[in-house]
């Protein structure tokens, strides 16, 4: 359930931009965009308790 201010749309995104930050993020670390997708994806399957943490 999304809990929305009253001055947000129901459009308006929560947050901002995931590709922009992904590239961002890429660019500071020196990895590529799929590797830092593939370690955002994998630690939050593990916060979700999907995965089991190594």
């Amino acid at each position: 359930m999304m809990i929305l201010r009253r001055d947000q749309s129901f459009r308006q995104a929560p947050t901002p931009d995931i590709k922009r930050t992904i590239l961002d993020i890429s660019e500071r670390t020196d990895m590529t965009v799929s590797h830092v997708s593939d370690e955002v994806l994998y630690t939050g399957l593990i916060e979700m308790k999907e995965l089991p943490g190594l």
